[in-house]
C-alpha cells in the first residue's frame, strides 16, 4: 500500500477531496486532551490545526464530512450555539 497521509497525532478520520487528494482530518490528543481539526489548502503543504476543542462536552460541535465544490472550504455539520445540527460550510483560512 502506499502512504497518502501522515500526521504525527492520533487521527481518527481522514477528507479527501473532489481530486482524491487528502486535505483534513480529526484527531484526539490525550496529552493535553483536546480535539484537532488539521487542514492543508494542497498536499504539497504543510498541515496545520485550524481547530481546537478542549472541552469534552463539545467535541461534536464541527464535524467535517468533506469539500465545497471549489475545494476551498470544508461542509460541517455543527450544532455550535444552537440545539440541532445543520450543515455549514467553514472556511479553514479564516
Amino acid at each position: 500500500p502506499e502512504l497518502l497521509a501522515r500526521i504525527d497525532d492520533s487521527v481518527f478520520s481522514w477528507l479527501v477531496d473532489r481530486a482524491g487528494q487528502v486535505r483534513a482530518a480529526m484527531s484526539i490528543s490525550t496529552d493535553p486532551l483536546e480535539l484537532r481539526l488539521w487542514y492543508r489548502q494542497a498536499v504539497d503543504e504543510r498541515w496545520r490545526i485550524v481547530r481546537r476543542e478542549d472541552e469534552v462536552d463539545r467535541f461534536e460541535d464541527i464535524v467535517p464530512f468533506g469539500f465545497s465544490d471549489d475545494g476551498r472550504k470544508l461542509l460541517v455539520a455543527s450544532a455550535l450555539e444552537r440545539d440541532r445540527y445543520g450543515l455549514y460550510e467553514y472556511d479553514p483560512e479564516t
